[in-house]
């Protein structure tokens, strides 16, 4: 029941964040842009350590 208004909400948080480092109007980034870019490196973050996690979000497409 909670979990897509929880997902919806953690890639809204991902497009502010990433829209704040570009210094970007965030409703000008689009949602399904966003998504699409969680799906291709996500895989990528599977098995990391959290001391690796700020190495491997350094690294996201920018």
């Amino acid at each position: 029941m909670w979990a897509f208004p929880i997902s919806h909400f953690a890639v809204r948080q991902l497009i502010h964040e990433a829209a704040l480092k570009r210094q970007k109007d965030p409703d000008d980034m689009s949602f399904k842009s966003a998504v699409s870019a969680i799906e291709r490196v996500l895989p990528l973050a599977a098995g990391a350590q959290p001391d690796q996690m700020k190495a491997w979000m350094d690294g996201l497409p920018k």
